[in-house]
This record gives C-alpha cells, sequence and structure tokens, in this order.
C-alpha cells in the first residue's frame, strides 16, 4: 500500500511538471495580428560611417515620430520605407501572426510564408521560413496592443523597426 501511494504521487509529480513548465509569454498573444511599418530608424552601424548613401536613407527613415506617422500620408511613409528597403532589403512592410503559429512576412515585392514561434521571456521572435533554409530573428523591445517596437540586425547594422496593428 505504501508503495502505491508513492508510486501515485511520483505519478502526480511528474504529470504537473510539464504543464508548469509550459507557461508562455504574454507576448506571443499580443503578437497575434497584422502589423504594418509606420517608422524604421538605425540605431547603430556596421558599415563605414562616411558612407552618404547609408547616413542619408538612415535619416530620412527617422525622421518623424509614431504620432506624426499617422498624419503623414500613406505616400511619404511608403517612399520612407522605400528608401530604407533599397539600402537594406530585407526590412518588412507588413507582418501577420497567426495563432496557428504562422506568418506571412511582406517585402517590398514579395511575400514570405513560413512558421514563428517565441522564446520563454518573450523577447526574441524567430521566424522559420517555408521556401528556404534560415530563420529571421528579431528582438521585441516593446510590445503591447497597438504598438510593436523590434529590433532587426542586418549586415548593415542594427535597426528599430515600430509597427501598429491593422
Amino acid at each position: 500500500m505504501k508503495t502505491l501511494k508513492q508510486i501515485l504521487i511520483l505519478l502526480l509529480g511528474l504529470g504537473l511538471f510539464p504543464s508548469c513548465n509550459s507557461v508562455k509569454s504574454i507576448n506571443s498573444k499580443l503578437l497575434i495580428g497584422n502589423w504594418k511599418n509606420v517608422k524604421t530608424s538605425s540605431m547603430s552601424s556596421t558599415q563605414d560611417i562616411n558612407d552618404p548613401s547609408v547616413i542619408s536613407a538612415m535619416a530620412a527613415s527617422s525622421a518623424p515620430t509614431i504620432d506624426e506617422n499617422v498624419k503623414n500620408s500613406e505616400k511619404e511613409s511608403a517612399e520612407r520605407l522605400s528608401k530604407v528597403q533599397s539600402i537594406i532589403p530585407d526590412v518588412k512592410s507588413v507582418l501577420e501572426f497567426r495563432q496557428d503559429k504562422t506568418a506571412t512576412y511582406t517585402f517590398k515585392d514579395k511575400s514570405v510564408n513560413g512558421t514563428w514561434k517565441i522564446d520563454k521571456p518573450g523577447k526574441v521572435v524567430t521566424f522559420i521560413r517555408n521556401d528556404a533554409p534560415g530563420t529571421m530573428v528579431f528582438e521585441i523591445k516593446k510590445i503591447d496592443a497597438r504598438l510593436l517596437q523590434a529590433i532587426e540586425r542586418y549586415p548593415q547594422g542594427e535597426v528599430t523597426i515600430n509597427y501598429l496593428k491593422k
């Protein structure tokens, strides 16, 4: 009888352990939805600081704040994003994260489908493409129901991107 109780307690403990281990970040719930790029700005660059084309494109892209972007026309925002995408083509225009862990990244002229996952602290999102090997990773700096601020690292440098939920 004593052995039976010990086995029962052990099985109960083993059953509860995985459920405690699978706590998900609130960020994974906030991330679900459609996000539109509204502001792209350079944080730091590994490229030559004297390169005028990089400096002018990044300066042009970081001029307005989020509140000013709401007031700007759609055309001006699209032009700014296009300038940054000419230097860093992997900057995304639109992100769509779905509850079934699938996602679509839309760039200047193409869309890429894949799956996504988020780390336990809810700070790093990894996108795995369906059509080609490799992953895309970004770090969540700030997220709420309306705004997603992400840091993405490219060979040209780090870029901060602000997305608004559609």
